[in-house]
């Protein structure tokens, strides 16, 4: 039964008969970043930000919030335009007059600062005029300078395309000083429907210049004279429309009018107009005589040329602003932001050599050219950017957006936009050698002889390519097992063809191009071909294969595969009859949808020459199935010039050659060498060595400073340490922290060290191969004060690693290593990484298989041998474990320690090592048994190489470093913000990196790219963070967990919100109440493994488990728990497998139920049983395997599931279920037969259905809460999309249930996305609950709090007494969900989420309250 409810609702007439129970209050709010504008006063720099209805005011210096002040009652902050203003009555004190609008709101302030005329908080902002309302929504805003400080005039645009003016003026009176307001209509344009606007004063100050941007997708630029007497403003002017711009495809959301003052450029006038086209076009304004424009309709103007000088399309989506910046040479350049979440800097510049694509009326060609990237928000949606130059060229911009984030960064515009605070310096051997050759004399074993050079190898895969070159026969066989695939012989010509390469990254390119006759075994015959490109890498000497565009057949596509030479010896001799009779093997691997395609080579040498290959196929796949043979053979005629070989090999590098004054280091010499491995030594020096071994020193300048921004050759001395051949390439590097020891390995099993104190370079031991693994540690000697320390070296096919002593002696050259004991690896392990753990004596070794093991050296021996006491395999599933690193020491004791690791999975982890007695006969040593937990893992948004993290000991935060496609990305997962990025070619390099852990995330870099050494210093992180943010994208979920105690004193409450980003954020809810400078709601971990929208969020009853649902049947459990430096660990547990066959149903809700919680035997952690339901769109169903076990299943009808909760009377359980249709339905779920399908594994699952049903809404509901009043009923509060709240009675009756309906129509403007119910501060027993209050919202934005008095005597709804108590307007848009919590003091806190976060505090009332107390 349903019922229609006339609600009450508390008068504000009576002066003491309101009794409201409680009073809401926004305590904390994160809302987008709508405007920014800064402010430079006499003291400080300043920034402005529109978040909501506030504005609040930062010290950008500091990064201090001074202050916020609501301006808007309901209103967002959309624009703010400052007009600076210096008071000369009080010596210091400094006025900036600031507009804001916001839709159709505006108002205007005083912005003071007092300077050191008040120590504590010298600013101070006050109303010159109160909220107003604008016929139409405001869109630009700029005041008119005035000789007159008393008299303010603001001109603002609004959407049809109508000039306001705002006139604020100061007047004395009898009563003192009186602020007056007048608004007027001035002009009005074009007639239009507006997006975008930006006004500007004309030179002379007597004429506003207005530029629009149309809904249309139309540019329009007028303008009109402004005259002004005593009173005012004369009446209305006549416009005068100059220009009316064809040519973007969508909306036009922004503009922007820019004059040079200075360069070639000066005496012209530009607009940028950006556009939902995803373009940017400028377009040439200069021309203000022509009295009304019309739009030209020939084909020129449709194709948006007429006017438009230069434009390009630069951004994923959609282009939401633009600005003009002047670097120093008077360039002009544009900066862009959008909807991707970045701003793009493009130079504007003239192209006059190239054909024709936009000219202005000089017939000058323009082009906007990419200059750089900034992405330094999270999610999508960069509202707001302003910029504020410092000096020429160079700029402080500030950008905001739709996650609530404020970066801030340093732009310095030269002839190449930099980042100021980064240095780049790139060296190429040429460049070394001629440094050393001016700088010290050679000696002859700084280089190799002619003789030497002559008699070296060189590398196999980069001879072969050489020899691929020119024309084969070509004779293949294709045997098919499948039918619809044909099986014959193919017999044609293949032509290696040598072209320029298309990527820099690559040394040489290959056009392979096929043609001949293929004749199938039913004897069909036709022509065929095939087009490939190979290419050989510059730095690797790895050869690949890439498919081609088929529209072209010569453009690169994408990788088909690499080639992986299986040969031991890797090198190939230069020797006059070498290399006879000899077979080289490499293999390959692609994987094309479903199909796996396993290439195979064979190549023939004899007398170095190539005489033949073969190539070998194997394709597997559901519809493939065959294998080719294909043998090639050098045809006799005349190859092609562009693939001859000789003295233009194609492998050869461009800059192998140095110029004749240098011919002396050239032949063999240290020009001719190339680099190979790098290790810092300091933040101004590191070591580099070569192919040919060499070990150089580069040592900065002191003289070379941080703000030289051009790429140099002179930034760094270098300094031979070693040239000697003899002792191979030393290919591995490694250096002990703790002194200034760095070893070096080489492949002829030579261990160098080198000392910088004394500056020596002696060899410390000689191993019986190739070293391909070092590390070194320190170990202290407390009795007497000194320390060894302990090098870990292993060797290339070697199962048995090596331990090595020794102790460098200090201002000595001497030293001594001795082979201490070994280690027996597991079969076929490559070790990655090491860690010693000292507090233990214990040794990790991390392996390229993503397994850890771990080594017991308390009683270590020398010639021990030692097995490990544990191995964990798959730490970072089968990826490389690229760093085992302890945390530091004081989060350790005798029984435990936690480290980190990282992968190349995308992953790091923290993980707890327990010390276990045992006793292993293996390991031929009794000691503590290593056991490992991992709680925590994160993935930082790049990948899915990460190779080091690192806690630094300044700011106690967690760094993390590795690549992001061709970027190295160093990343501080504390703060959830960017340090570096520096575009170095990806992964597959030679680099090193060193931290300089001062706090400020600076750092040093060098890699190798297309044979260059490049270095990259910065002394800070690339960008500030003024304001931490949230989500990018809308809260679809949020829940509050209850409090859990991480420590003896300490009690936690987490806040878990999920958004359409796939990502669950989790914050920390303790707050300070009464401070509202402080730092919302702060953001402790971000977890990212969904890949669909968050649909729902639940905590576990004791909150250390979270549970997760999302689309695409994603359903996760993640475990919380205390850890160092993190604050909070959290690990994935479980995932629910999907119950269709292609995952692609969204999980609406699910309800859980606590079943059984044991304790694990083998530690301390509980095991918890979880009974748990979930709808679906279309079905619905529990989980099932692995950790989830299926119970039942059930189909409602053919209406979407949308809700779901668990009904408990009298031990008899029932699923409650809401739906599209508008019905509240109840499934029965005998507890019985739930224990019995648990405890049985074997038990099949049971279908349940439908008992009852009510209908409450007219069609979908959209949210439900429910609350039991007694052990018999219990009440549903739903929201629905018919804008009505639902309120119904369920109670038990006779082993059935009953249902009552009542719902209040019209509660909201729109759909009710969510109700919740406030919890109860205590309930004493079973006593009845009389009185619930609850809280409901929607798109609406109104929060409307209501209370229901319930008597239960009554039959169903009939004893229901509703109130609406009270009614508030929430700045959050799109608003999906709401929670509730008691905090310390029984309060209820009010979470409210969509595109936004708020916290509302709710103060208990019982007294009488007047209504100025209210």
């Amino acid at each position: 039964m349903s019922t229609f409810l006339k609600v009450s609702e508390a008068s504000a007439t009576s002066n003491f008969n309101i009794t409201r129970s409680f009073l809401p209050h926004l305590s904390h709010f994160l809302y987008p970043i709508t405007a920014l504008a800064f402010v430079q006063t006499r003291s400080r720099l300043l920034l402005l930000a529109g978040e909501g209805s506030f504005l609040k005011l930062f010290d950008h210096d500091t990064n201090e919030l001074l202050l916020i002040y609501e301006v808007f009652q309901e209103g967002v902050v959309h624009g703010i335009s400052t007009c600076p203003q210096i008071s000369g009555k009080k010596e210091g004190l400094s006025v900036t007059n600031v507009f804001i609008w916001g839709g159709r709101s505006f108002s205007s302030f005083e912005l003071f600062d007092h300077g050191d005329l008040i120590h504590d908080n010298p600013f101070q902002l006050c109303h010159k005029s109160p909220e107003m309302h604008a016929e139409d929504w405001i869109l630009d805003a700029c005041f008119r300078r005035s000789e007159v400080p008393e008299v303010k005039d603001i001109f603002f645009v609004t959407a049809h395309n109508v000039v306001f003016s705002l006139r604020v003026s100061r007047h004395h009176n009898d009563c003192g000083m009186e602020l007056s307001c007048a608004v007027e209509r001035i002009s009005s344009g074009p007639k239009s429907m507006l997006y975008s606007a930006h006004v500007e004063w004309y030179a002379d100050g007597e004429r506003l210049l207005v530029a629009v941007g149309t809904v249309l997708g139309e540019v329009l630029f007028w303008s009109f004279p402004i005259k002004e007497h005593f009173q005012g403003f004369e009446a209305v002017y006549e416009n005068q429309s100059h220009h009316i711009f064809v040519g973007h495809e969508g909306s036009v959301f922004g503009i922007r009018i820019f004059a040079p003052v200075r360069g070639d450029m000066e005496g012209k006038r530009l607009l940028a107009s950006c556009s939902d086209d995803r373009t940017v076009r400028v377009w040439d304004v200069t021309n203000l005589d022509i009295g009304k424009a019309e739009a030209t309709d020939d084909d020129k103007a449709r194709r948006g040329l007429a006017g438009c000088v230069a434009t390009v399309m630069g951004h994923a989506s959609r282009i939401w602003g633009v600005k003009f910046l002047l670097g120093r040479d008077d360039q002009i350049y544009v900066l862009s932001g959008g909807e991707d979440g970045t701003s793009q800097l493009w130079r504007f510049e003239s192209q006059s050599n190239k054909e024709p694509a936009k000219r202005d009326a000089r017939g000058v060609i323009f082009n906007l050219s990419h200059q750089m990237s900034f992405g330094y928000q999270f999610g999508r949606n960069l509202w707001a950017t302003d910029v504020y130059q410092l000096r020429i060229g160079n700029y402080v911009i500030c950008t905001g957006g739709a996650d609530r984030r404020i970066a801030s960064y340093i732009l310095s515009l030269n002839d190449k936009a930099d980042v100021k605070s980064m240095m780049t310096s790139q060296w190429r051997m040429q460049d070394m050698a001629a440094q050393l050759s001016n700088s010290q004399p050679l000696s002859v074993s700084a280089f190799e002889t002619a003789e030497q050079e002559a008699n070296k190898k060189e590398p196999l895969s980069q001879w072969i390519f050489e020899k691929l070159g020119g024309i084969w026969n070509v004779s293949r066989t294709i045997s098919s097992a499948l039918p619809t695939y044909p099986s014959g012989v193919f017999k044609g010509e293949a032509v290696f063809e040598q072209r320029p390469p298309t990527n820099e990254e690559f040394r040489a390119e290959y056009l392979y191009v096929e043609q001949g006759k293929f004749t199938t075994n039913q004897g069909v015959e036709f022509q065929a071909s095939r087009s490939y490109v190979y290419r050989l890498e510059k730095d690797q000497d790895v050869v690949s294969a890439w498919f081609v565009k088929p529209d072209d057949n010569t453009t690169v596509d994408y990788l088909f595969h690499q080639l992986r030479f299986t040969d031991q010896d890797s090198r190939i001799s230069n020797a006059v009859g070498a290399e006879k009779g000899r077979s080289v093997l490499a293999e390959g691997y692609h994987l094309c949808v479903e199909d796996h395609y396993s290439p195979f080579y064979v190549f023939s040498i004899d007398s170095r020459e190539l005489t033949d290959w073969s190539l070998q196929y194997s394709v597997t796949g559901p519809q493939k199935d065959y294998v080719t043979q294909t043998q090639y053979t050098r045809s006799t005629e005349i190859m092609p010039k562009a693939a001859q070989t000789s003295n233009n090999s194609p492998a050869k590098d461009k800059h192998s050659k140095t110029n004749e004054s240098k011919s002396k280091l050239a032949k063999g010499g240290i020009a001719a060498d190339s680099m190979k491995t790098y290790v810092w030594l300091s933040s101004g020096a590191f070591f580099v060595t070569t192919t040919h071994g060499g070990v150089l020193l580069a040592v900065m300048q002191e003289q070379v400073q941080p703000q030289n921004l051009e790429p140099t050759t002179h930034m760094f001395e270098w300094r031979i340490i070693k040239s000697n051949p003899d002792i191979g390439s030393l290919g591995v590097a490694a250096r002990d922290l703790h002194s200034d020891v760095i070893f070096f390995g080489g492949d002829k099993g030579a261990i160098y060290y080198y000392q910088h104190t004394p500056k020596c370079f002696e060899q410390a031991t000689q191993l019986p191969g190739k070293v391909t693994f070092l590390y070194a540690h320190s170990i202290p000697n407390q009795a007497t004060d000194t320390s060894s320390i302990m090098l870990f070296v292993t060797c290339l096919g070697s199962s048995t690693a090596h331990i090595y002593k020794g102790r460098p002696l200090p201002n000595s050259s001497t030293c001594s290593f001795e082979l201490f004991s070994k280690i027996n690896l597991p079969e076929d392990f490559i070790v990655t990484s090491s860690c010693l753990i000292q507090s233990g004596n214990i040794l990790l070794l991390g392996f390229r298989n993503g397994a850890v093991a771990s080594y017991h050296l308390t009683q270590l021996s020398r010639g021990a041998v030692i097995n490990a006491s544990n191995l964990v395999h798959e730490i970072h599933g089968e990826d490389a474990v690229t760093c085992i690193r302890q945390l530091p020491e004081k989060y350790s004791n005798s029984d435990r320690c936690f480290i980190t690791t990282t992968g190349r999975n995308g992953h790091y982890a923290v993980h707890q090592m327990n010390s276990v007695e045992s006793r292993s006969v293996e390991s031929h040593s009794s000691g503590p048994r290593c056991e490992f937990e991992t709680v925590h893992q994160g993935s930082p948004p790049f990948g899915p190489y990460i190779e080091s993290a690192i806690i630094d000991p300044t700011s106690k935060d967690l760094l993390v470093w590795g690549f992001r496609s061709k970027n190295f990305v160093v990343w501080n997962e504390t703060q959830n913000q960017e340090l570096m990025s520096v575009e170095c070619g990806g992964a597959h390099r030679n680099w090193a990196f060193r931290p300089r852990l001062d706090g400020r995330g600076g750092g040093d870099f060098v890699w190798t790219k297309a044979s260059v050494c490049y270095v990259h210093s910065q002394s800070e992180a690339s960008h500030k963070v003024l304001q931490t943010g949230g989500h990018g994208r809308e809260i679809k979920a949020l829940t509050i967990s209850p409090f859990i105690k991480t420590d003896s004193i300490c009690k936690r409450r987490y806040t878990a919100t999920g958004a359409e980003d796939t990502a669950i954020r989790i914050f920390d809810s303790r707050l300070d109440q009464a401070d509202h400078t402080q730092e919302n709601l702060q953001c402790l971990q971000i977890l990212t493994k969904h890949t669909a929208g968050i649909q729902q969020l639940k905590w576990s009853s004791d909150g250390s488990l979270l549970f997760s649902a999302a689309g695409c049947e994603e359903f996760f459990v993640w475990r919380f728990r205390a850890v160092p430096c993190l604050q909070v660990g959290v690990i994935c547990e479980a995932i629910c497998p999907t119950v269709s066959g292609d995952g692609d149903l969204r999980i609406m809700d699910f309800a859980i139920k606590p079943l059984h919680c044991s304790q694990n035997p083998d530690s301390n952690t509980a095991i918890s049983q979880f009974l748990l339901s979930m709808v679906y769109q279309y079905t619905s169903s529990s989980p099932k395997k692995s950790h989830f076990r299926l119970l039942n299943t059930g189909t409602y009808s053919t209406y979407c599931l949308t809700q779901a909760l668990y009904l408990d009377f009298n031990s008899c359980l029932h699923l409650c279920t809401a739906s599209s249709d508008g019905y509240i339905v109840t499934w029965p779920m005998e507890s019985p037969s739930v224990t019995k399908a648990y405890q049985d594994t074997s038990t099949p699952s049971i279908p349940i259905y439908w008992q009852n049903r009510a209908r409450v809404h007219q069609n979908s509901i959209k949210s439900m809460a429910s609350v039991q009043l007694s052990e018999k009923d219990s009440l549903f509060v739903s929201g629905g999309d018919d804008g009505a709240v639902g309120l119904t009675r369920i109670t038990w009756k006779e082993s059935d249930l009953a249902f009552s309906s009542m719902f209040i129509p019209k509660a909201h403007a729109s759909a009710v996305n969510a109700v919740e119910i406030f919890q109860l501060s205590s309930r004493c027993g079973n006593k009845l609950l009389d009185c619930v209050r609850f809280v409901s919202s929607g798109n609406d934005q109104r929060l409307r709090f209501w209370q229901v008095r319930v008597d239960l005597e009554q039959p169903g709804v009939e004893g229901f007494t509703i109130q609406k108590e009270y009614d508030a307007h929430s700045s959050v848009a799109d608003l999906s969900c709401l929670a509730t919590a008691l905090d310390d003091e029984n309060n209820n806190q009010l979470f409210v989420a969509g595109i936004g976060l708020e916290m509302w505090n709710i103060k208990m009332k019982t007294d009488k309250t007047t209504p100025s107390q209210l």
